[in-house]
Formats: structure tokens, sequence, C-alpha cells
């Protein structure tokens, strides 16, 4: 496990809780990006939010970070009472020709145990790709399936029988 952790790429920022809620708000003003904001009292972030992090089909659409050990004033400050919690910030809708309000900037809580697949397929899902997403996975899914019909073919294709025994000989497979 610890290997896991240690070798595993990742995109998530240790952050100082004195600055979280001014870089999760820019973040969703300035930069037009979700931030994802992991609270834990552990000794390291999760496998499954490091791993979330690193997803490609994510990286255009959210910012990671981690506060490890959060003050009790900054778990009363985001409503958290159980770790650890992701809280998210959301980059905000807004009219043609508008300017987005700091002060209404959607923000949710996941708390509980992590999921991998239920975190991605929700953050896919906020940023409207998980229907892209879905189709991807199944022509990739197809093409495994085509390349492995395409292999067993070859190895049939390549044994070769003795007259003598009629049996497949080691040079043939």
């Amino acid at each position: 496990m610890d290997q896991l952790h240690e070798f595993l790429v990742h995109d998530v920022s240790s952050i100082n809780e004195k600055y979280l809620s001014t870089n999760a708000v820019n973040n969703a003003i300035d930069l037009r990006k979700n931030s994802l904001i992991f609270f834990f009292d552990d000794e390291r972030v999760d496998l499954h939010f490091k791993a979330v992090s690193a997803l490609e089909w994510l990286q255009d659409d959210f910012v990671f970070y981690s506060v490890a050990k959060p003050t009790e004033a900054t778990l009363k400050e985001y409503y958290i009472t159980k770790l650890p919690a992701v809280r998210g910030a959301m980059v905000p809708q807004v009219k043609d020709g508008e300017e987005p309000d700091q002060e209404n900037v959607p923000q949710f809580q996941y708390g509980g145990k992590l999921d991998f697949d239920d975190i991605m397929f929700n953050l896919l899902k906020l940023t409207g790709k998980q229907a892209q997403y879905q189709k991807r996975q199944k022509e990739l899914a197809e093409q495994r399936r085509a390349g492995k019909v395409k292999e067993e073919k070859k190895l049939r294709k390549g044994k070769k029988k003795t007259k003598k025994s009629g049996k497949a000989t080691k040079e043939g497979l």
C-alpha cells in the first residue's frame, strides 16, 4: 500500500486551510474551474481521490486540493461533521454578458468512504462528460475484444501438426 501512495501520479495540491476559500472561489470565477477539496485526518490523501485527480477527462474542469487535519473552525465553516470529506466549489452558471458573482458559487459535499467509480461518474456528470466517457469506454472494450479475437486466430493459424502423430508441435505454438 505504501508503494501505491508513493508512486501514484496525481494532481492533488496540499493547501493551507487559510487560503482555501479564496483559492476555491478564484478558481471558479477567474479560471472557470471547479475546485475539489479533500479534508482528512489520516497520514495521507486517499488513493481514490488521488486517482480521480489524475483522470485526463477531469483535468480541464477541476483543481484538486487536500487539507490535512483541518481545525474545528474550518470544519464548522464548511459544515463538515465527519472525516474524510470532499467539498466542492463549482463554476457558477452565468448568462451571456453577465459577470459571475463571488457570493453565489455553488458548492457540494461528499462525505464518508470514498469510492473511485462513484466520485468519477458524479464529476463526469457535473461536467456533462459522462455520456462521452461511457461511449469511449465501450469503444475501447470493443477494440480490446477485436484485438483478442485477432490474436486467437493468429495462434490457431500458427499451430502446425506433424504428419505422423497429428498433434501440435511446440514450434507451432
